[in-house]
C-alpha cells in the first residue's frame, strides 16, 4: 500500500505488521496511536558493513538552467509524500532555511521513482529524493539528470536519516511482538531471508534491535 494506505489502515485497526518510515510513526504518534517498533532496518555499506542511515538528495534535470539550491525559488518542488523523512519532512526544514517556500508549487507524487519521473518529463523543478536514486531508472534517464545537493541538517552536513521501522499495530499483544521481533532479528543470518528481502526492498539487508531514539 501507499503511505495513506499504511497510515489509515494502522489508525483503523486493519492491520497488524508494516514496515514503514520514521515520518509515519511521527505522524501516527501525533495522531494517537502509538506504535510498537520492532525492529530497525539495515542495510549495507559498499564495504559490507551495516548502516542504519541514508542520505538525500535534491535532483534536477541537466537541461533545466538550474545550478544551485537558490535558481529552485519560483519552480516547482516535487516531493514523495507528506509522511516521508527524505521526500518532504526534512526537505521541506531544508528549504525553509535557504528562504525558499517549500509550500509553493509543491507536488506530491507518492513513489520517488514518480517524483523523478515529473523532473524527467517538466525538465524544470526539483525531486526530493533517496540518494541511490539511479537503481529507480534506467541508464539513459539517469545520464539526463543531475544532483544538485544532498539534503542538509543545520549544521550544513548531509542530513542521516534512520532506515525504516518494523512495526506491529496497538493491538498486537506484547507477547507476540517479542516473538515477531527475535524472529526477524535472527533472520538476517539466513541467506534465503536476505534474498528475498532484498528483491522486496533493494535497501535492506536484515533488520536489527530497535532503536527509537532514531525517530527524533
Amino acid at each position: 500500500g501507499t503511505y495513506d494506505d499504511i497510515f489509515h489502515w494502522l489508525k483503523q485497526g486493519k492491520i497488524d505488521l508494516a514496515l514503514v518510515t520514521p515520518g509515519l510513526v511521527i505522524g501516527l504518534e501525533n495522531c494517537g496511536v502509538s506504535v510498537k517498533v520492532l525492529a530497525s532496518a539495515e542495510g549495507l555499506t559498499p564495504e559490507k558493513t551495516t548502516l542504519g542511515y541514508y542520505r538525500s538528495v535534491v535532483v534536477v534535470h541537466r537541461d533545466s538552467g538550474i545550478n544551485k539550491i537558490e535558481d529552485l525559488r519560483g519552480k516547482n518542488l516535487y516531493f514523495v509524500n507528506e509522511f516521508s523523512m527524505s521526500g518532504y519532512l526534512v526537505p521541506a526544514a531544508f528549504l525553509s532555511h535557504q528562504n525558499i517556500s517549500p509550500f509553493e508549487n509543491r507536488f506530491f507524487c507518492d513513489t520517488h521513482s514518480r517524483a523523478l519521473k515529473e523532473v524527467l518529463e517538466k525538465k524544470d523543478g526539483a525531486a526530493f529524493v533517496f540518494e541511490e536514486y539511479a537503481k529507480e531508472l534506467i541508464p539513459t534517464e539517469v545520464e539526463s539528470l543531475k544532483t544538485l545537493c544532498f539534503v542538509l541538517d543545520s549544521e550544513k552536513k548531509p542530513f542521516l536519516y534512520p532506515n525504516d521501522f518494523f512495526i506491529a499495530a496497538p493491538h498486537v499483544p506484547d507477547s507476540q511482538c517479542r516473538q515477531i521481533q527475535q524472529a526477524i532479528v535472527q533472520l538476517k543470518d539466513e541467506e534465503a531471508w536476505v534474498s528475498q528481502l532484498t528483491a522486496i526492498h533493494s535497501f535492506i539487508k536484515g533488520f536489527g534491535p530497535p532503536d527509537p531514539g532514531k525517530i527524533t
